[in-house]
């Protein structure tokens, strides 16, 4: 920097003469006052040097990450390559495996890490399936007249896991047990349940599902002088039935799910003769393919 100052007072040229400025007495004493450094002052410096506070700052500065890649780094569809080649060779290598498992229900079991599987025990379900869909219409787009016809109603009940008249039986039946034991304590007795009523019950239980309101607010909603706004309309059940009736009704529903026979070996017997029902009418009634997609419905439902 201080020969740069002097080469440039030194090569001055004055704007109102046109002549350098380089005999100019002045100018040289003024460079040569500024090179005279005081030796405590040039110590300072150099210590300033050696500090991080005098490190030059690199952060703007390109560097060869910046421009070359290195042999070293490889992109992800090589790196995937080799895990790939990696995990089968490790896959490869497990083939005759034996792993024993052992339970109280099935006893000592051995599985074994086989290349293929030879035997197709879905051949005899494939070759039904086929037999059955050989003669069916694949066609996406749907009759509307067709569509129109369809009673989703009866479809539904189809598939209900019992009959509605064998329900509506039960439920009857448990209200005259509890008539006779409020009869006892000179309380009125409830009426019984019609099959419509049931099938109105069941309706409105599918329904809450759609409506912004739960539980009592359905039966209040036309009530209220002022209703929030919602993008699902408000809806008064109380049009269909009442909500008295409605938890009478409710209180003998699980009726229909009990079987008593379970009670000793069964701790849910209140209710998993209803599960089993429920599989045996879509066996007997939904005609599945052996290739299903699993998803979160058919997860374990763990209470807590």
């Amino acid at each position: 920097l201080l020969i740069c100052l002097k080469f440039h007072q030194e090569d001055t040229i004055d704007t109102a003469t046109g002549d350098t400025a380089t005999g100019d007495p002045a100018a040289l004493d003024a460079v040569e006052e500024s090179e005279d450094i005081e030796p405590a002052e040039e110590n300072m410096n150099e210590e300033a040097e050696g500090s991080e506070d005098a490190m030059p700052n690199n952060d703007f500065c390109f560097t060869n990450d910046d421009f070359i890649e290195y042999r070293t780094g490889i992109n992800d569809a090589t790196r995937h390559q080799g895990k790939y080649r990696e995990a089968w060779a490790t896959i490869k290598s497990l083939e005759g495996h034996k792993e024993i498992c052992s339970s109280s229900s099935d006893g000592k079991v051995v599985w074994t890490v086989v290349d293929k599987v030879v035997d197709d025990d879905f051949e005899t379900i494939r070759k039904f399936e086929d037999e059955k869909f050989e003669d069916k219409d694949y066609s996406p787009v749907i009759d509307p007249d067709i569509l129109k016809s369809l009673n989703f109603s009866e479809g539904f009940w189809y598939l209900w896991p019992t009959e509605i008249d064998d329900d509506v039986n039960n439920i009857n039946s448990a209200i005259v047990k509890e008539n006779h034991s409020r009869k006892e304590r000179y309380q009125r007795p409830i009426r019984q349940i019609t099959k419509s009523e049931y099938i109105v019950f069941t309706a409105l239980m599918i329904g809450a599902a759609v409506h912004s309101d739960n539980g009592e607010k359905l039966w209040n909603a036309a009530s209220k002088k002022k209703q929030k706004r919602s993008l699902s309309q408000n809806i008064d059940y109380g049009n269909y039935m009442k909500q008295w009736r409605f938890k009478e009704i409710k209180s003998f529903v699980p009726e229909i799910m009990i079987d008593a026979s379970r009670k000793e070996y069964d701790d849910w017997w209140r209710f998993s003769a209803q599960v089993e029902k429920y599989g045996q009418r879509r066996k007997d009634r939904v005609l599945a393919s052996h290739v299903l997609v699993f998803d979160e419905s058919m997860s374990a439902f763990v209470p807590r």
